[in-house]
């Protein structure tokens, strides 16, 4: 597939865009992420800041009531004073602990022989701190109500007199805290010292450690997040966000924890719609890429089926290629048709050429035939020269041959007339 040049550069180019498209979503993923985070942490802050200044106005309330009350109310008749308490505030009761153990209710309640009011948590704290004070919430015991316990101590002429306490009922903020929920899966609680929840959308988790929630929201985790701001990361069914802010003066603190992934869910939309257009750029750029270089790059589909043509061997040079524009395809096609006539030229000069050899090679042939024919004549004379000097060969063979016996012959007769001559001196 990527053999075609066509193929490489549409691959190259859309590659390239993609590449691009990629880094300039990510670039914006990264810089709209930091935006989004910012603005869901300010968001979140915000939530749990009005949501908490809601408790805070509420607690507020109950505790300029019982303070109002508490700078009014006679301690020896103060039956109508705890009933216009109760009423005015919404409060379950309202009662009064003297400082000489005695103990009055605005519901009648008759106290046992042995209650001593001035033994009770709630009588002793306000004491101590001289001011109104907000119980430890807990589940009262009639109604089965979560109640808190405001109490402040009566003075009189720098005497104290005793303690007005109410006990309200924190259903409405448990409501409130339980309809925070910025979305679906998010929640809040409300905690207090940063160890117990008071409220929680799940009604069995009320008064139980906050660390049913996650193991690592410990009291020194909480207090960091109230002093620094901000949000850190929990695994609560779910990733969540979690900021706290306190509750003042009751050491009351309500917690937002916010669903990261339907908080993010923005985010992500836009990841993928990056991802789809990113898609939808590279197809569109391959079609258009695709059509522009087939009519870019038609004349180099031209030269290479002119070229095939010609290395075919049947290839016709007096073909030529049409010259469009001043591109490099434009160059080719031009070179290409120079390169013909050239290569048409010099095959004519080979044509001609070659015609001249072949009439020099007939003559050569012609000269060569009648060599061949005198070679022959030659060779004819030379076997019979040949038979001639094998004849007299032979002649002078005898000849040496007579010549040897007669010189065996002559050395016979000289011997014979040496002895001849031995035995017949000659006086």
């Amino acid at each position: 597939m990527l053999s075609s040049l066509k193929r490489r550069i549409q691959v190259a180019c859309v590659t390239i865009i993609a590449l691009a498209m990629v880094l300039v979503a990510g670039v914006s993923y990264f810089t709209v992420k930091t935006h989004y985070e910012n603005t869901i942490e300010k968001n979140l802050q915000a939530v749990a800041e009005g949501s908490a200044s809601t408790i805070e106005e509420w607690v507020a309330g109950r505790r300029s009531i019982i303070e109002a009350t508490s700078d009014s109310l006679d301690a020896d008749t103060p039956d109508n004073a705890l009933k216009q308490l109760a009423n005015t505030g919404d409060f379950l009761t309202s009662f009064l602990g003297r400082a000489d153990g005695s103990f009055i209710s605005s519901d009648g309640w008759q106290a046992p022989a042995d209650y001593d009011p001035r033994k009770r948590g709630w009588y002793q704290e306000a004491v101590q701190r001289n001011e109104t004070i907000v119980s430890m919430p807990y589940v009262e015991a009639n109604q089965g109500l979560t109640v808190v316990t405001f109490a402040t101590p009566i003075k009189r002429n720098g005497n104290l007199v005793g303690v007005i306490g109410t006990d309200v009922a924190i259903d409405n903020i448990v409501a409130d805290v339980a309809a925070i929920q910025p979305t679906p899966s998010s929640f809040a609680f409300l905690s207090t010292g940063g160890k117990t929840l008071i409220a929680h959308p799940n009604p069995d988790l009320s008064l139980e450690p906050l660390t049913r929630l996650d193991g690592g929201l410990t009291s020194e985790v909480v207090n960091t997040l109230m002093s620094n701001g901000g949000w850190q990361a929990f695994n609560i069914d779910g990733d969540k966000w979690i900021t706290v802010v306190p509750i003042a003066s009751n050491g009351w603190e309500l917690g937002v924890a916010l669903d990261e992934q339907e908080a993010t869910a923005g985010l992500n939309a836009i990841i993928k719609s990056s991802l789809i257009t990113m898609l939808m750029v590279a197809v569109v750029a391959a079609a258009l890429l695709g059509l522009w270089l087939k009519r870019a790059l038609g004349g180099l589909v031209h030269v290479s089926d002119a070229l095939e043509n010609i290395a075919s061997g049947d290839g016709d040079l007096s073909r030529r290629l049409p010259v469009a524009g001043r591109d490099e395809v434009a160059k080719i096609a031009d070179a290409f048709n120079r390169f013909a006539d050239k290569i048409n030229d010099v095959l004519l000069d080979v044509r001609d050429s070659s015609e001249s050899v072949r009439t020099a090679a007939s003559e050569i042939a012609m000269g060569g035939q009648d060599l061949s024919s005198r070679t022959e004549t030659a060779a004819s004379n030379i076997q019979e020269t040949s038979a001639s000097m094998e004849q007299l060969t032979s002649t002078v063979e005898h000849t040496a041959q007579s010549s040897r016996q007669a010189n065996k012959l002559s050395e016979s007769a000289s011997e014979v007339a040496t002895r001849g001559g031995q035995v017949f001196p000659m006086s």
